[in-house]
């Protein structure tokens, strides 16, 4: 829980306490439950000291490594991770009495296998010019998150897989996890780990790992940014159809509404004029439709007309099948491009907003608040730079900021208050 929500959680357990609607002793449960754990800040040190260590050892051997013979110094890198790994478990699960001390030694140890990686590959010379050894380091990891269920090493696991793949991606290389065999991974250790374990984080983080290696691949090989179109509506369609699996209570898996983000701001760059990468083809405006059609059906159907419009309008590929060869429109017509684009960002966001109140999602209404000011800067920029003196332009544009920005964030403080209202009264 964050700080702020549970500072919000402790002010309304004094508050429904001052209203008699619970007892002195349910007010103290309750306070004793969602109290700050002091663990959180000495788990910290554990890791920071665990991570210390493991760089002291590290730079500790390198400096006399050419001085010990082979087998020594692979006795020493199995020693030593062993070493980690079982002293971790024991504090961990043994006697059960440290657990982050025991945490923090089997990260250690996880470190001390990826120095041994590396350093084994000096010793035997193997290539250094691809994430092969990241690519190990990456399944130790997520086999250590999942053995001990632990958000660390899944996080972890899951900045040595980006890693890896923007590693290969510079210079146009496929290895242990990265290209096509990056999906692989996803469903054999990603997905299984966050179904067992889904929460905010673990979605959130899984969500951009998958945007900055999914958008590397497509500006590094050249392939359509269309898809980035098609994710979201794709998305949102698992989600719906995810929440409704029993075994699941309804919860959140892929994160549709992350997956916004990126496409947006995108489309701003794209429409300033900046020259990116756009082949597409029918095929890709097909899928478009046919998810499209099924995003409208699904939302009209359970009472989410608004979400779904918002997603829609978001992620319309306008800006993108205009500028397609395979696309025949007038010249005119393509000039206006800029202006109907920002159009349909401008009623997204509203779209998104209400529908963030409708359904009672603050994350709704905080996004479609930001993306319509990031449509009104751009709009701004775009249409009143010539048309002004400097001065004036820089003044006249804060004015109007601080003006849409008291207005947005007072409707948006009204939707909050309605939707926290709804919530207590449910």
């Amino acid at each position: 829980m964050l700080q702020s929500q549970q500072s919000w959680l402790l002010r309304e357990i004094e508050q429904w306490h001052a209203e008699g609607l619970i007892s002195e002793s349910q007010k103290s449960t309750l306070v004793k439950r969602y109290e700050t754990s002091p663990g959180n800040s000495y788990s910290i040190i554990l890791m920071l000291a665990g991570l210390l260590v493991g760089l002291g050892i590290i730079l500790l051997i390198a400096s006399n490594w050419e001085e010990l013979s082979r087998s020594l110094r692979i006795f020493m890198i199995l020693s030593f991770t062993v070493a980690c790994y079982s002293l971790g478990y024991y504090l961990t699960y043994g006697r059960r009495n440290y657990p982050k001390t025991g945490i923090a030694f089997i990260f250690l140890g996880l470190l001390s296998y990826g120095a041994g990686i590396w350093l084994i590959g000096q010793m035997f010379h193997l290539s250094a010019y691809d994430a092969t050894g990241l690519g190990l380091w990456f399944l130790g990891a997520i086999v250590m998150a999942h053995l001990t269920k632990h958000s660390l090493f899944f996080l972890f696991a899951l900045l040595l897989l980006t890693w890896a793949n923007l590693s290969d991606l510079a210079i146009r290389e496929v290895s242990l996890v990265t290209g096509s065999w990056y999906y692989l991974h996803l469903l054999l250790w990603l997905f299984p780990y966050l179904y067992k374990h889904n929460n905010s984080l673990h979605r959130t983080a899984l969500a951009i790992s998958f945007l900055v290696v999914f958008t590397g691949q497509l500006l590094t090989y050249g392939h359509s940014l269309f898809w980035l179109t098609i994710l979201p509506l794709g998305a949102l369609l698992l989600d719906r159809k995810w929440s409704h699996w029993p075994f699941l209570q309804g919860s959140s898996f892929f994160s549709p509404l992350l997956l916004l983000w990126p496409l947006f701001f995108i489309q701003l760059i794209l429409i300033s004029g900046v020259n990116l990468i756009l082949p597409s083809s029918a095929f890709t405006l097909i899928v478009w439709l046919i998810l499209a059609f099924a995003v409208l059906y699904s939302g009209f159907y359970n009472e989410m007309r608004w979400e779904s419009l918002a997603f829609l309008a978001l992620s319309s590929p306008l800006v993108f099948f205009i500028t397609s060869p395979f696309m025949v429109f007038s010249y005119d017509l393509a000039n206006y491009v800029d202006i109907f684009t920002i159009l349909l960002l401008f009623l997204g966001s509203i779209l998104l907003i209400q529908s963030g109140s409708e359904g009672q999602q603050e994350l709704y209404i905080n996004s479609g608040t930001l993306f319509f000011l990031g449509c009104v800067i751009y709009a701004y920029g775009k249409f009143a730079w010539g048309l002004f003196d400097k001065s004036l332009f820089f003044i006249g544009g804060g004015l109007i900021l601080f003006a849409v920005g008291y207005y947005m964030e007072k409707k948006r403080r009204i939707l909050v208050e309605e939707v926290r209202g709804g919530a207590h009264g449910e």
